[in-house]
């Protein structure tokens, strides 16, 4: 049944999920959700099973008008939201509309992305298992394309039960310059000593050539040992490739799955939620850490998760309230509760 008109797209949106998984050995990308964190937050505040499809919003969200009464939430960057022209709305908390209404999501000031998600999630078709849009392979989502303005979307309808909003001092946070953990290789051994020390000491920055595909990179050159070449292996989630020209290459969510250039590094799984929320012109700065070091930030990062969506899914404790500390650099997390 018809329940949203997308009046306004914005300058980038797109269906997302949790991605398209099991389908690389074909050449084909997972796609997904750039900021899994702020994405699966919001099927939990609204009770959606996980997965359901969400519309991913890049710089500035979309305005629609619902076409049925619904409950909707906006998570991710942070940006002022409307309804029939009233301001004072915030990201991360439910709100629940009648049809008629007006949405209109502004320019993002924190981050880069933000998600539109409503009670039922979207009601499309899947392809390959997933609601996600691959723009390159025009599959998936509405019409496999970014959506233009003129849409008119369905809603399924509600499975589980609705959570609550997240306060302020729990949103998750996308300061820049961005410290990113890094784990060296798999390939090195192709760069010089002094190339190595180039790219773990000095500051890159996203050119507008970043997409959801990857982020080219600018700044000091990383030096090669010989060639810039290698056979075609896989691209992990999060490899930094450093072609002839000696400028590295983040792959994201839309990558290739396969490639050509040797790879000095690969980003941390649990960075890759923020690094998703990067935008031309911000900063980055590599860490080196190792495997055993990142197995256990990743489990930090599991367990801070965990958290928010124990508070979402808890609604009894509303006499009481969390406190989130996070140190971005060691990636150290808590969330205590306050009487």
């Amino acid at each position: 049944m018809p329940a949203v008109n997308i009046i306004d797209a914005g300058p980038f949106t797109t269906v997302q999920d949790e991605g398209r998984y099991g389908f690389q050995r074909y050449g084909m990308a997972p796609a997904g959700a750039m900021d899994e964190v702020a994405y699966r937050l919001g099927n939990l505040i609204l009770g959606n099973n996980q997965g359901e499809a969400s519309l991913e919003f890049t710089l500035k969200g979309p305005r629609i008008k619902l076409l049925q009464d619904t409950t909707l939430v906006i998570t991710g960057g942070r940006c002022a939201i409307t309804v029939n022209g009233t301001s004072g709305y915030n990201i991360y908390e439910p709100l629940s509309l009648k049809s008629g209404d007006e949405v209109d999501i502004g320019w993002i000031t924190e981050g880069a992305r933000g998600y539109l998600a409503f009670r039922g999630g979207l009601d499309i078709p899947m392809v390959m298992q997933s609601y996600s849009t691959y723009l390159r392979g025009k599959i998936g989502g509405f019409e496999g394309a970014r959506l233009k303005g003129g849409e008119i979307l369905a809603i399924s309808e509600p499975q589980g039960s609705p959570g609550r909003a997240l306060p302020e001092n729990l949103w998750p946070a996308y300061r820049t310059p961005f410290e990113t953990d890094v784990i060296m290789g798999p390939q090195a051994n192709y760069f010089t000593e002094e190339g190595i020390n180039t790219f773990l000491s000095e500051t890159y920055q996203i050119s507008d050539a970043a997409d959801r595909m990857g982020y080219r990179l600018t700044g000091p050159e990383i030096i090669h040992v010989d060639k810039a070449d290698i056979i075609s292996d896989g691209i992990p989630l999060g490899a930094i490739q450093v072609p002839g020209h000696r400028q590295p290459i983040i792959l994201m969510k839309d990558r290739q799955t396969t490639g050509g250039y040797p790879k000095i590094a690969t980003v941390a799984s649990y960075e890759i939620f923020r690094l998703g929320q990067a935008k031309p012109g911000d900063q980055l700065l590599f860490k080196k850490v190792s495997l055993k070091e990142a197995k256990a930030k990743r489990e930090l990062h599991k367990k801070w998760y965990d958290e928010l969506a124990s508070f979402i899914l808890k609604p009894e404790q509303k006499s009481k309230h969390f406190r989130l500390t996070v140190n971005d650099k060691s990636y150290n997390v808590s969330i205590r509760e306050i009487d």
